[in-house]
């Protein structure tokens, strides 16, 4: 199972973050980054992509050759900036919500972020559910057997 990190905002409610490799930021990194709204981060890939190409233009790099040293650095500098985006990712979530006022709530391992929402949000409500036959009772429900008439507990004058 995977496991996911709960936050919790005070008028925002609640959000779950995985934990591991962010697949999507390494599948679709610029756009993964601008929908999880790391644009601090955004920016900066951005800026060493703009680094990048121009050393790329200084060197005059345009073509790939197997055998030279700047094509393999080409290569690997094109292959690590999505890795790296993948790697931590997560992590740059979990501290961009942190920054933003939600405080962590638990780790749990759980399925998907739904599930790690729904058990997070059972733990801490106080109130205990009552469960009958239909399900859980959180209302008066006039007209069930197993409730009483409120005609028949008053005393008759």
């Amino acid at each position: 199972m995977r496991r996911h990190r709960v936050y919790k905002h005070e008028t925002k409610g609640y959000y779950a973050v995985k934990v591991g490799f962010a697949w999507y930021g390494f599948l679709f990194n610029i756009f993964w980054l601008i929908f999880k709204k790391l644009f601090f981060r955004f920016s900066f890939f951005i800026i060493s992509l703009i680094i990048f190409f121009s050393l790329i233009d200084a060197f005059d790099i345009y073509t790939l050759d197997l055998y030279s040293t700047n094509s393999w650095i080409l290569i690997t500098v094109t292959l690590l900036l999505p890795f790296w985006i993948g790697l931590r990712g997560n992590q740059w979530l979990s501290d961009s919500l942190e920054n933003k006022g939600y405080q962590l709530i638990q780790t749990l391992p759980v399925t998907s972020k739904k599930d790690a929402i729904i058990q997070t949000k059972l733990v801490k409500s106080d109130k205990k559910s009552a469960y009958a036959a239909w399900g859980m009772q959180d209302s008066y429900q006039p007209g069930h057997r197993h409730i009483k008439n409120e005609k028949e507990e008053t005393p008759p004058k």
